[in-house]
């Protein structure tokens, strides 16, 4: 009795019948035709970040954006303490405002990433002014001057948690980070200032 072959026989059998090497020519050949598309996509998005980034760089839009961050995130924690209980500004880190117990920590944590989007995009425009153009002395100085009381607050509020210090006032770890970030904050808001009223 003769054997009937099956769909699936049929497929092997020409399969192996087919040339050597033929269906890795037809996959070389799929790719070969979508690489240009990749790479058209490729040169289109780079493009179009090359000119954004130009744009930061002569226009003072990058500028605002710092300001905007370096203030709001200074200023947005007491907006928010209010409608957190307990909450104290002196001991307590502006990070617990976006606990889960804190009734907006929604609100805090979305301004956290913005800000962070806000920093990123300013700083083109900032790298441009302090390491390019800028030729400024006294803002070089005045730059060291606020790094040394921002390190100097900085390690305030890393001893701040420590046993040793409770009921002291180097454990207010909430006054420390800010007038930290304060310092950090002031030579770019410096600088951005000078130029945004120098344009």
């Amino acid at each position: 009795m003769e054997k009937k072959e099956g769909v699936g026989s049929n497929y092997r059998n020409a399969a192996m019948l087919a040339p050597k090497g033929t269906h890795y020519r037809k996959r070389d050949e799929r790719w070969s035709r979508s690489i240009p598309k990749y790479l058209k996509a490729w040169e289109g998005s780079s493009l179009m970040m090359h000119n954004a980034i130009r744009y930061l760089r002569m226009s003072n839009t990058g500028l605002a954006l710092l300001v905007i961050a370096a203030v709001g995130d200074l200023i947005i924690p007491f907006i928010l303490a209010p409608f957190c209980n307990k909450y104290n500004h002196l001991t307590m880190v502006m990070s617990s405002l976006g606990n889960r117990n804190c009734p907006l920590h929604f609100i805090y944590n979305l301004w956290l990433i913005i800000a962070g989007i806000l920093f990123v995009i300013g700083s083109v425009k900032l790298h441009t002014i302090l390491f390019i153009r800028s030729n400024s002395l006294s803002l070089g100085i005045v730059s060291l001057i606020f790094f040394i009381l921002a390190l100097t607050f900085f390690v305030l509020f890393i001893m701040a948690d420590k046993e040793r210090f409770a009921k002291t006032i180097i454990s207010n770890e909430g006054l420390w980070q800010r007038l930290s970030l304060l310092c950090m904050y002031a030579p770019i808001l410096m600088a951005s200032y000078k130029n945004l009223l120098g344009n």
